[in-house]
């Protein structure tokens, strides 16, 4: 239940920071869409825009306005397609899904094996490997490494066709920087776990009676890696 409050909470004041940074962002945004439309900046047009979007109430009443306007799911009107953008949402919602769970579903398989590997042999290839990346992920921004992606295989290479590929390979390209950016770091972790489970005296008593390093951790210290 706590958690649930806690997190609660944390949407709540996440709104409240949207709904006052779009409020009082410099331009105001009944000009912005009178320039949008192509329309006159007159003081006629402000007032009929300012009553229509109720910004002449208080930020109180705007608030509760806004909120409950997109928990009934109007989210307004998109400038650049002119379609609903609940509509516009989802629409591409199923791409999201499939690229979040896809490069989480990967990043779970490679960061246990890549962990596994490098726990095995340390200093080993696999242990200096997954340092590289997590060092690499976590000081390099990951536009520059899709940036550097894009040329390589893209542009230098063409072993992905990117710009003539369709939506196969966009959704292929950001599993791939999502993957890189998530494997790093639980690799490393998963690493760490198994190398801990490796000074237990349960797997050392494996070890005295002769059964393999690599199948003590696989077969008998997998779960706290899962976990």
């Amino acid at each position: 239940m706590k958690y649930i409050l806690k997190w609660l909470g944390i949407m709540f004041i996440l709104s409240v920071i949207t709904f006052l940074i779009v409020r009082f962002i410099p331009v105001s945004p009944v000009d912005m869409l009178l320039q949008h439309y192509n329309l006159p900046l007159t003081e006629e047009n402000r007032k009929l825009l300012t009553s229509y979007y109720k910004l002449d109430q208080s930020l109180f009443k705007q608030y509760i306005v806004w909120i409950k306007d997109f928990l009934k799911g109007n989210w307004g009107i998109s400038f650049i397609t002119k379609l609903p953008v609940k509509e516009e949402m989802l629409r591409r919602l199923p791409y999201s899904l499939i690229i979040g769970l896809g490069s989480l579903f990967l990043s779970i398989i490679l960061s246990f094996f890549l962990g596994y590997l490098a726990a095995i042999k340390e200093k080993g290839f696999f242990d200096k490997m997954t340092r590289t990346i997590s060092i690499l992920t976590l000081s390099i921004p990951s536009f520059i490494i899709a940036i550097f992606i894009i040329y390589y295989f893209g542009v230098k290479t063409q072993l992905i066709k990117f710009f003539i590929g369709g939506k196969f390979y966009g959704i292929l390209f950001s599993i791939m920087i999502l993957v890189l950016y998530q494997v790093g770091n639980l690799s490393r972790i998963v690493r760490d776990l198994f190398v801990e489970m490796k000074e237990e005296t349960f797997v050392k008593f494996y070890l005295i009676r002769g059964f393999n390093i690599n199948y003590v951790l696989l077969r008998h210290c997998y779960k706290p890696a899962l976990y």
